[in-house]
């Protein structure tokens, strides 16, 4: 028994394979990326972490790298102003993904020159004349309720994570976590 297999099946078959090939790379450069490995270790987020890079961060990517991995530091301490009931609730998922996050990426990265970073939080009543102290590392938390954009800003020991909506605000969180994790692009993280 022979098979006869005409030149249009054969182009049909091969278009085939090449769009199915195509589709499904495609899928792999835009499908939500919500886990990345640094030393093996992975680190899961709630939302795609190419979204969160794309949050602005001021004065540059390195800032919050440094802040954090500066040998002074031996504290972080997370300040949040009080608000509304959502607020609140709001400020607990940032803290807890925070102080999870940065606590498991210290253990990672510490060496036998640094001692480990304790964390705690903070209310405050304004966001006015916060300071700067040598050895503690800030992270302002300005949630929606409180801000207009968007962004994250760092210098002079402090972090600001400013949100527009409650998801900038995690995407915000998010940018912080991954510029202190030295995480600017995905490459060589997925």
């Amino acid at each position: 028994m022979k098979f006869k297999i005409k030149g249009n099946t054969i182009r049909f078959i091969v278009i085939g394979i090449i769009l199915v090939l195509l589709s499904y790379q495609i899928y792999q450069y835009v499908k939500p990326v919500d886990t990345i490995f640094i030393k093996g270790a992975p680190f899961s987020f709630r939302r795609d972490v190419r979204k969160a890079l794309n949050v602005e961060i001021f004065p540059n990517e390195e800032i919050l790298y440094d802040l954090f991995s500066n040998y002074k530091i031996k504290n972080v301490t997370i300040l949040f102003k009080p608000g509304t009931p959502e607020t609140n609730a709001l400020y607990q998922l940032q803290t807890i993904e925070i102080v999870y996050k940065l606590t498991r990426y210290d253990n990672l990265m510490r060496s036998v020159f640094r001692s480990k970073i304790h964390f705690n939080a903070e209310p405050i009543d304004t966001y006015d004349n916060i300071t700067r102290e040598d050895t503690i590392l800030k992270i302002i938390l300005v949630p929606p309720e409180f801000s207009n954009q968007t962004r994250v800003t760092g210098g002079g020991n402090r972090i600001w994570i400013y949100g527009k909506t409650d998801k900038g605000f995690d995407f915000a969180v998010m940018k912080a976590i991954l510029s202190v994790m030295n995480v600017t692009t995905l490459e060589g993280f997925v």
